[in-house]
């Protein structure tokens, strides 16, 4: 059992490490990141849409290390260490009953800065489904036949790909998925040939069907009420369903070019919540969703089981990580430039081989 550390004690611990991180930023965006910025804070203002504070930690916490001030775009959304569980919060938050508006509305345009959906047809880069498939198949047996169901489906590229992938390991996937987002699920069906519905869980529990999979790709940490999620996951599955969950892993900032290698590229106002491999098996674990296979990437695979206390996590560790890539995020970023010209430099010229 892991000694736990006040918020004070970690303060002291490693004293400054996150001051950049603590002062905020105002990071110059692209025209239409900037106007979709500019209208989420109004929407907020006018009350279109409602943010909350976090309040205790899903562990029954109330003591919080402060992170980060902002997110990557400049936000006031906060981000909160839990110094009982190791989980991180974002505070304020948006309310969970106005995520279908911003997810319709809002989040698509400001994080991938364009306006037109169809340019982004694979939001977690192409390949996602097929891995997804990879990593699932060895705990499901030879199967003939599959019903699969993706909460948070996008523009169904994920479905599609594991569709594919599936059938050339002999299976037939029949892929249901949900999605609020009404761009995409026009996408979905003129580009895949998937007639996605528009919802959540709550409406996919309406329909009163059994699966095999249920999949949350890059979803658990967009979600608010993570608990009466959670609830309604479970009730999708029955005894034998395989649940699929990836999220941002936190432990690996280190290896991750795609943020720069800095938490505030990572963090986001979209994510609610982020995650260590070990935060999210304990997570589930609370509400009876038993591990498989998980990776700190993060991902994992889940079955129904019994609640669970937490899987134990210091938060020391997860300060002193984070500490550790604030203090070389110059290294990393300069590695990652060296890399990128080297392959510039490698690169045949016009008169070339």
């Amino acid at each position: 059992m892991h000694r736990r550390y006040s918020a004070a004690e970690l303060t002291r611990f490693r004293p400054g490490w996150n001051a950049r991180l603590l002062a905020g930023h105002a990071p110059g965006l692209e025209p239409v990141a900037e106007k979709y910025k500019a209208r989420l804070l109004a929407d907020i203002e006018a009350g279109r849409l409602v943010v909350e504070e976090s309040g205790a930690c899903l562990c029954g916490g109330g003591d919080f290390l402060p992170l980060a001030a902002t997110d990557r775009f400049g936000l006031p959304f906060g981000s909160l260490l839990c110094t009982r569980c190791g989980l991180v919060l974002t505070s304020p938050r948006l309310a969970e009953a106005s995520l279908p508006r911003y997810y319709n509305e809002i989040y698509h345009p400001l994080v991938f800065g364009t306006e037109r959906i169809a340019e982004y047809v694979n939001f977690t880069g192409y390949g996602q489904g097929r891995l997804v498939w990879e990593r699932l198949s060895p705990h499901l047996g030879r199967r003939e036949a599959l019903r699969v169901l993706e909460i948070g489906a996008g523009t169904g590229s994920v479905l599609h790909e594991m569709r594919e992938a599936a059938l050339a390991d002999g299976c037939r996937l029949e892929p249901w998925g949900f999605e609020y987002s009404r761009d995409c699920l026009d996408i979905a069906a003129s580009r895949f040939g998937i007639t996605l519905l528009e919802g959540g869980c709550a409406e996919a529990l309406a329909l009163g069907r059994s699966f095999d999979c249920v999949v949350l790709s890059h979803v658990l940490e967009h979600v608010s009420d993570l608990p009466a999620f959670l609830a309604d996951v479970r009730a999708l599955m029955r005894d034998g369903t395989l649940l699929y969950v990836e999220v941002p892993g936190l432990m690996v900032l280190h290896k991750s070019p795609w943020y720069e290698y800095d938490f505030l590229k990572y963090a986001i106002h979209a994510h609610t919540f982020a995650f260590t491999r070990q935060t999210l098996v304990g997570v589930l674990r609370r509400f009876g969703l038993a591990d498989i296979a998980s990776d700190e990437l993060a991902y994992g695979i889940f079955a129904k089981g019994e609640r669970t206390p937490d899987e134990d996590f210091a938060a020391v560790d997860l300060v002193a990580y984070l500490a550790f890539v604030e203090r070389e995020l110059g290294y990393l970023q300069g590695k990652e430039t060296l890399a990128v010209k080297t392959r510039a430099d490698d690169e045949p010229t016009d008169g070339g081989a």
